[in-house]
């Protein structure tokens, strides 16, 4: 029995290991589809004529090299096929392109689904760059992005179309020699400054290449941080609408009297299109609408004033009796 527990364990941490290794292989190809804007299930189903959903290992990784144009090393392949394989040598290609294409975790109900979310990149088909500097030198990077923002925003420069013609395969990667040829820095930038984010946007994983999208959308965060900021600040500058003074009831109803005396206004031709049944009742925002368009701004009636008129007149079943109000402003009659 020892025996055969030593020899389980090892076999319990390549299964482990295997599961690992294909969420990071899923990852990338889920990356790698959206980018290429590609349904995965389309080029698995011309293997499996009878759409059972199960393909065998080889017509699986063909189809992952060959259609989908996705290089793995033989490793990942493994880990993948040991994933999605089922009795004899079949793979589930229906639950692969489901995971792949899903947008969160729809077999865990029993939490959030905005918890469980698979966000995608900022830019499809890039990382983001993790190079740790020191707190002086994220101050420096931090001034030389606001030099620069105020640089491209003042004459309307976007770094991505700047290096998009570099970037043929829209990977968001560039050669560090076509960053320094084509960066759009103002004429006082010192050398010293450009190679100093060649460094830091650097890819980790590809030496000599750059990610000019992950510099892009830097700038762009700043830009955003600092028209927040600019906003913040002018709030409290944005002069406020003076406090109007309270009318009472009888107040508002004789300046609607008075326009309406003045200017011979019929008020019930704005009300009874709404009354087909001519009962003398409508419903609130018919009386709201009426009164508008009757005397509103002619009477110069804010929306607190209306408000108070029509719940004057609302009845117990919510319509408003604007037969009753027309009465009253026409013929002075309570």
């Amino acid at each position: 029995m020892l025996q055969v527990e030593k020899q389980a364990e090892p076999h319990h941490q390549e299964a482990a290991c295997t599961f690992n290794c294909s969420e990071q292989v899923e990852d990338a190809i889920r990356t790698t589809v959206q980018t290429k804007r590609i349904r995965v299930s389309e080029f698995f189903q011309d293997f499996d004529r009878l759409r059972s959903g199960f393909i065998t290992k080889s017509q699986f990784i063909r189809c992952l090299d060959q259609n989908l144009n996705i290089k793995l090393t033989p490793d990942d392949y493994y880990s993948l096929t040991e994933k999605y394989a089922i009795q004899g040598n079949m793979v589930n290609y229906k639950l692969f392109c489901d995971f792949i294409d899903q947008v969160f975790y729809h077999n865990d109900v029993s939490s959030d689904p905005s918890t469980r979310l698979i966000p995608p990149h900022k830019y499809l088909g890039t990382i983001r760059s993790v190079r740790p500097l020191s707190s002086s030198s994220e101050y420096q990077l931090q001034a030389l992005l606001e030099r620069l923002q105020r640089y491209y925003q003042f004459r309307g420069i976007s770094l991505r179309k700047c290096y998009e013609d570099f970037d043929k395969h829209h990977v968001g990667l560039i050669t560090v020699s076509q960053f320094f040829r084509s960066f759009p820095g103002p004429p006082d930038l010192e050398q010293s400054e450009i190679e100093f984010l060649a460094k830091k946007y650097e890819d980790p994983k590809r030496p000599h290449l750059l990610n000019y999208l992950n510099f892009h959308q830097d700038v762009q965060n700043f830009r955003k941080g600092c028209i927040d900021a600019s906003k913040d600040m002018l709030q409290p500058l944005l002069l406020k609408e003076p406090a109007l003074p309270e009318h009472t009831l009888e107040e508002i109803l004789e300046k609607v009297r008075a326009i309406v005396f003045r200017n011979g206004i019929r008020t019930t031709e704005f009300f009874k299109d709404h009354d087909k049944l001519r009962s003398g009742f409508i419903t609130e925002n018919q009386f709201i609408c009426g009164l508008s368009m009757a005397v509103g701004r002619q009477a110069q009636l804010c929306r607190t004033e209306i408000l108070r008129l029509a719940e004057h007149y609302r009845q117990q079943d919510g319509r408003v009796a604007y037969k009753d109000f027309c009465n009253q402003v026409e013929k002075g009659t309570f």
